[in-house]
């Protein structure tokens, strides 16, 4: 299925066509089930579905252990982000350095999954 996507190319899409809708969708839904189908929707397309159909056509990945907190901190920095004018540089104090002291700890103990593992 996946055997010429190494030759494959992306075409280019002019600007005015662009649009971004990565965003998910929080609102607007009617019962609980439309939420719970969203839902198995988004899962069904998380990255350890298919990354391993990529194979060697894809630059390495790996994933970290999170706990609720690390992921509280993403929650934080992706919301300090969204001010305007926001940058790296203006995340609240310490939240870049706890991700990357995350990374090396995860690192520095092997505690990183590839998807080729």
């Amino acid at each position: 299925m996946l055997a010429g996507i190494g030759q494959m190319r992306l075409r280019e899409v002019p600007e005015i066509d662009k649009r971004d809708c990565s965003t998910p969708k929080l609102t607007g839904y009617a019962t609980e089930a439309d939420v719970g189908t969203y839902q198995n929707s988004v899962l069904d397309a998380n990255i350890e579905k298919w990354i391993d159909a990529l194979g060697d056509n894809t630059f390495p990945s790996a994933f970290l252990p999170l706990t609720e907190a690390h992921a509280q901190m993403f929650v934080d920095a992706y919301e300090a982000l969204q001010l305007p004018g926001a940058r790296l540089a203006t995340l609240p104090a310490g939240i870049l350095a706890q991700v990357r002291l995350r990374w090396r700890y995860c690192s520095s103990t092997k505690r990183i999954g590839t998807a080729r593992e």
